[in-house]
């Protein structure tokens, strides 16, 4: 990329992470997880799929920052919103709409 962009941006060697962000736009959506987890649990095919008690006790025992064990981390910022999308992708294709 010489000539494309600044020797200082092009030439550093510091690192950073992609969706630093996460606590803050997860812990936004803490609550709605929570009752969407709860509405999962009502579906009996989900609840034996999906490790619904853990999910509830990650959700419950949410950190207050980001900083955090990277087992936390993988835990609230990649398999909570995995699974969440895996259970809305599952009732969409047997076609149930779970209440709020």
């Amino acid at each position: 990329l010489r000539g494309q962009m600044p020797d200082d941006q092009r030439l550093t060697n510091r690192t950073g992470r992609h969706g630093a962000d996460w606590h803050v736009k997860l812990s936004r959506q803490r609550e709605a997880m929570l009752r969407e987890v709860e509405q999962f649990a009502k579906v009996p095919r989900l609840a034996a799929m999906l490790d619904l008690d853990r999910a509830r006790a990650a959700l419950a025992d949410w950190p207050e920052t980001g900083e955090v064990s990277d087992e936390q981390r993988m835990l609230c910022e990649v398999a909570l919103p995995r699974m969440i999308m895996a259970a809305r992708f599952i009732n969409y294709v047997e076609g149930r709409n779970l209440e709020e």
